[in-house]
């Protein structure tokens, strides 16, 4: 006769002891971790922040309107001085390191963030202190027409 004999396995279930190392580990250092997500999150939103007013500060740097209303500002003060020409609207710069131009006679009194209005139709350059309210100087300019070189054509011969 053949015995039946079946063999009870039993199966443990393992525990899952790197599940819980973790677990234990979070636990313990729980104010650690609460530190630098905080520092993670501070870090996040302040570079949010630097990178949106840079932008906003940009767009208002670079718009064509507020050059344009700086160039119509900067008009109307000079005009109280001098007669200006009204046939051109000048090109405007704005003196930002008057060391590199001392050896130049016209930026001898620059300082930075003069102005210099450049009228090329009238020959004129104005450097104008926008905070002094006061003409610095002026010059005449020449600033030559470029000519272009005829283009020489080929002649063939018979």
């Amino acid at each position: 006769m053949l015995e039946n004999k079946t063999k009870k396995t039993t199966h443990k279930i393992p525990t899952k002891p790197k599940i819980n190392s973790v677990v234990n580990l979070i636990q313990k250092n729980s104010v650690l971790i609460s530190i630098i997500l905080v520092a993670i999150s501070a870090s996040a939103l302040m570079s949010t922040f630097y990178f949106w007013r840079q932008s906003n500060t940009l767009e208002i740097v670079d718009s064509p309107t507020r050059g344009q209303e700086e160039v119509k500002k900067l008009i109307a003060e000079i005009s109280q001085f001098m007669i200006l020409p009204d046939d051109e609207e000048p090109t405007v710069a704005t003196v930002s390191d008057p060391s590199k131009l001392k050896d130049q006679t016209f930026f001898a009194k620059a300082k930075k963030g003069d102005k210099v209005l450049i009228y090329t139709k009238a020959g004129k350059a104005i450097l104008y202190d926008p905070v002094n309210k006061k003409i610095v100087d002026v010059t005449p300019i020449n600033i030559g027409n470029i000519q272009e070189t005829p283009t020489p054509t080929p002649i063939s011969t018979p």
